[in-house]
């Protein structure tokens, strides 16, 4: 029987953001991970991206985000929202390597990254695997943030469901 695995990633507001006795204000995302077992997974990437109802989860899903959010060019698409890292680097995409023991635990695995405060927000997961190059095994969004600022936010769920067969186009948003 597969188990349902969890990833918990904290996404903080950088304006909100800081030492944890600072009353910073963070968006809790928990990751769904449905159809896959954890030894298949080697990353997760996770892109956040603005004026949401732009945009139909159901076609982000069907290939590799990389080749939607990066114009030919390689830039970024205007409605990429960048995320910071722990070291406050900027980033189009935030790549988190998986631990499969810590996936299969009751806690899950914890990730943090920082993003600007906004509206109308959907965050986009991509589960990768641990081949070289990493294919695309499954993906999924989230419901529209019609709201990320400073104080508490709502934690945000984001089932993401095995693709019937890993997608063959190159994954990696940010190299």
């Amino acid at each position: 029987m597969m188990r349902r695995l969890l990833l918990t990633l904290a996404l903080c507001v950088l304006a909100a953001c800081g030492a944890a006795d600072d009353g910073s204000s963070q968006v809790p995302l928990g990751i769904d991970i449905h159809g896959l077992t954890a030894d298949q997974i080697g990353h997760v990437q996770v892109v956040v991206l603005s004026r949401a109802k732009s945009f139909s989860c159901p076609d982000l899903r069907s290939t590799c985000l990389r080749g939607r959010v990066l114009k030919q060019d390689g830039s970024p698409i205007d409605d990429l929202v960048k995320l910071k890292d722990d070291q406050g680097v900027e980033h189009t995409a935030m790549l988190f390597a998986v631990d499969a023991a810590a996936l299969t635990s009751a806690k899950g695995q914890t990730f943090e990254a920082r993003m600007a405060p906004g509206s109308e927000y959907m965050v986009v997961s991509e589960v990768l695997s641990k081949d070289e190059p990493p294919t695309l095994l499954a993906s999924g969004c989230s419901a529209i943030l019609e709201k990320v600022g400073g104080g508490q936010n709502a934690a945000v769920g984001v089932q993401a469901f095995a693709l019937a067969e890993p997608a063959t186009c190159e994954a990696v948003i940010e190299k």
